[in-house]
């Protein structure tokens, strides 16, 4: 995702989901107005990911951890639903 010119950042992290497990979510920072859609595309590309996002979140920022790292705990926490 960080390849397309309209994104910021982007994190992926997981939620959990009562059939598999985990599910994997990405969160987004854009720099312009970008879709889920034209996201998802991108990824469709099987050189890009391995596996794809389940659900696209769009955010003003992602959280950081005291080490300035993306805080992947944090993400799941807050859209975990």
């Amino acid at each position: 995702m960080l390849s397309h010119p309209a994104i910021a950042m982007a994190a992926s992290f997981g939620v959990p989901d009562p059939i598999y497990g985990e599910e994997i979510h990405a969160a987004v920072v854009p720099r312009t107005d970008v879709t889920a859609a034209e996201l998802q595309a991108l990824m469709q590309e099987p050189t890009l990911c391995l596996r794809d996002p389940n659900v696209i979140h769009f955010v003003n920022e992602l959280p950081e951890s005291s080490t300035g790292k993306v805080d992947r705990h944090r993400l799941s926490e807050l859209f975990s639903s």
